[in-house]
């Protein structure tokens, strides 16, 4: 028990337990993306991020004011609070495809483990089959054809 009223400090902690319990908060109602991306724009790196995180974090500095390196901190909390890989983390390590450097940045959780990105190719080619636009056009004239086998 204290005896002495409550200072700065203690409404400080008090803030910032406030702040922790938001952003653990609007990550687990964020809407979890199953979807493996090797291609990804800030949108996609900021969706799972916490808004209050994002505030937070423009707070600390201008140069973390929806930025690709706020985005960045942004998924590791994210992994680290959810438990999960994010899109972001993914496309890093799918960009990168070197075991060794997979794995140092997973360790650091910067990226996904290098388990996850092995499962991106059955994954691209689970999501083709189920999506008939994801397969492409193999007759269109004209145009750009994409196909997934």
């Amino acid at each position: 028990m204290r005896l002495v009223p409550s200072s700065d400090e203690d409404h400080v902690e008090i803030e910032l337990e406030k702040v922790a319990h938001q952003i653990v908060r609007d990550v687990n109602e964020s809407v979890v993306n199953d979807n493996y991306r090797a291609r990804i724009d800030m949108n996609i790196a900021l969706d799972c991020v916490s808004s209050t995180l994002l505030s937070l974090l423009s707070k600390l500095s201008t140069k973390l004011n929806h930025t690709l390196p706020a985005a960045l901190i942004g998924n590791i909390v994210t992994n680290v609070i959810s438990g999960r890989f994010t899109t972001l983390q993914i496309a890093l390590a799918i960009v990168l495809n070197r075991k060794g450097l997979i794995e140092q940045l997973y360790d650091i959780l910067v990226l996904c483990s290098y388990d996850e990105v092995l499962w991106f190719k059955p994954s691209v080619a689970a999501a083709a089959v189920s999506n008939a636009l994801l397969r492409g056009n193999a007759h269109a004239k004209d145009s750009l054809v994409q196909l997934v086998y």
